[in-house]
């Protein structure tokens, strides 16, 4: 990928297409419906059931960010300590050599990793205030052509009575914070409306100058429910109608739009 980028955890599996998984001993970090800091799903680790001293990676695909004046990397965590004892840790590592040596980027451990207080034994399932916005400093991979980064999970190697309480990762997003990730939104005055709507809603554009559009519509299940092709558009505004043609169930449905290859997307409620 080289242009603005997005992981919500929506469509995507663990492992798949853009990620990897390792871990020692064999315990992965899995995709779950439990949990979002926005939509319906979020990546986690079970870790009330984990075993202490396991190191769990999510490793992303790789990106160019050469042509980034001022990449940013953002994440949303939410943990809970069972314990003030626990000592679990969680590090975003960048690569530049395909994986061969890694750096950290960004560290939070014990107490400090803790979005939620005070410590609880029972398994810590986050609402969306749960979640913390973490912006992890980048700028030593600035210019790079070719960067992938993990986000890892370290259980307590010295927990006897059991390790700590369950994480989620949520709705990474790698920019270039000159441009940033709502001046595209702003750009081509995207609206959506209305929302939560009845049944069929409207997508509005207003081109300061051409641009390739392309719209995708998904159930909570990851599932195309309605898509428009990537088309070109010219300056000027444009109007495009939803669920008109197709019968949209009560629920929450994801809008993707993708405006030359940078994508934004949005949250649509049908009651």
């Amino acid at each position: 990928y080289s242009t603005t980028w997005t992981e919500g955890f929506e469509t995507s599996t663990l492992p798949g297409a853009d990620w990897a998984t390792y871990s020692t001993p064999a315990f992965d970090w899995s995709v779950t419906n439990a949990a979002a800091a926005s939509g319906a799903n979020s990546a986690w680790m079970d870790n009330s059931l984990n075993s202490p001293g396991t190191t769990s990676i999510i490793e992303s695909t790789s990106f160019n960010i050469s042509s980034f004046t001022t990449p940013k990397l953002t994440l949303k965590l939410a943990y809970r300590q069972q314990t003030s004892a626990d000592n679990d840790k969680f590090q975003v590592l960048s690569s530049t050599d395909c994986g061969a040596t890694w750096v950290a980027r960004m560290t939070r451990q014990s107490s400090t990793l803790a979005t939620v207080t005070p410590p609880s034994t029972t398994p810590f399932i986050p609402g969306t205030s749960d979640f913390t916005t973490y912006t992890v400093n980048i700028n030593g991979v600035a210019g790079s052509a070719n960067v992938r980064f993990r986000y890892v999970f370290f259980a307590d190697p010295t927990a006897t009575g059991g390790v700590g309480n369950n994480i989620f990762l949520d709705d990474i997003n790698l920019f270039d914070a000159s441009v940033g990730i709502a001046s595209l939104e702003e750009q081509v005055g995207l609206t959506i409306y209305p929302n939560p709507s009845a049944d069929k809603f409207n997508l509005d554009l207003n081109l300061g100058e051409g641009h390739i559009i392309s719209v995708q519509v998904l159930d909570v299940l990851g599932r195309t429910i309605e898509r428009l092709p990537a088309k070109q558009y010219g300056a000027g505004a444009v109007s495009l109608t939803f669920a008109q043609k197709k019968v949209y169930e009560p629920g929450i449905y994801l809008v993707h739009v993708e405006v030359d290859g940078k994508r934004i997307t949005k949250r649509i409620i049908i009651q």
